[in-house]
């Protein structure tokens, strides 16, 4: 009984309506801007699975080139993955509906340093390719970026981050989070660059052997590349491939390359 209790409390399902609702009420004429952008999508299942869920699926729709005009079964399933995707990051923001820290995040710190390394990479790869219109590679990468919040958890920073990230595509979850955390949620890509900047984010690079994809490493910038290299040899070693008689190539920020 005491489990499902604290289930009840702590696991508060998401509901885009309050979402939805916060927006209107903070900011009524982006409110209606959105809801004429999810004009293509059936009524009722923007009622069933949200603006922000509906809005999600029209910029995958328009990467595709396709207009979302005429929804299939496999749209809905796209609808209703995104939807519940929306309600693990409300989950890991919140508990009981309001921030909470990690208690046991302190006695995790080489851990902690590895997860924040790997989490600024992959949000500035998230960034990199919402720029460029790859909404596919966005979404893996902010999905990746999430697993590594502990619920509740994660510096303010890194939750800033993640959230103002998260805006381009859920508006509506998005604004109240950050308002939940404090923070702005007017700012946008300047305030998404500093926070990048401010992360010392490195790049995750390829390890390449004969054109085929072995691992990857994390690499800082600066980081002198005969260094990189002795990294990615070591990885592959690790693995049982003896890199004896290999050239090799180091693309800074991209790739390892080994071949013979």
């Amino acid at each position: 009984m005491e489990d499902r209790l604290y289930a009840a409390v702590h696991e508060k399902p998401y509901n885009h309506l309050e979402e939805e609702a916060f927006l209107k009420e903070k900011d009524p004429k982006l409110f209606r801007d959105l809801t004429e952008r999810a004009a293509p999508v059936p009524g009722e299942m923007i009622r069933e699975y949200g603006l922000d869920a509906v809005l999600y699926f029209l910029e995958r729709k328009k990467a595709e080139g396709e207009t979302g005009e005429e929804m299939t079964d496999s749209d809905e399933d796209a609808l209703c993955g995104i939807f519940r995707f929306l309600g693990r990051v409300y989950r890991a923001f919140t508990a009981g509906g309001r921030p909470e820290r990690n208690s046991q995040a302190s006695s995790l710190k080489d851990e902690e340093s590895t997860s924040a390394d790997r989490f600024y990479a992959l949000c500035a790869r998230a960034h990199a390719a919402l720029m460029s219109g790859h909404i596919h590679l966005y979404e893996a990468d902010l999905a990746k970026a999430l697993s590594l919040i502990p619920k509740g958890g994660g510096s303010r920073e890194e939750r800033e981050l993640f959230l103002l990230l998260l805006q381009e595509s859920a508006p509506c979850l998005s604004c109240h989070l950050l308002e939940l955390e404090g923070a702005p949620s007017g700012q946008g890509k300047g305030r998404i660059r500093d926070l990048l900047e401010r992360g010392k984010a490195g790049s995750e690079v390829i390890i390449q052997v004969a054109g085929r994809v072995r691992g990857r490493i994390l690499v800082r910038p600066g980081e002198d590349p005969e260094k990189v290299i002795r990294r990615g040899e070591r990885i592959l070693g690790e693995r049982g491939l003896d890199m004896d008689g290999f050239h090799v190539r180091y693309i800074p920020g991209k790739v390892i390359s080994f071949w013979k």
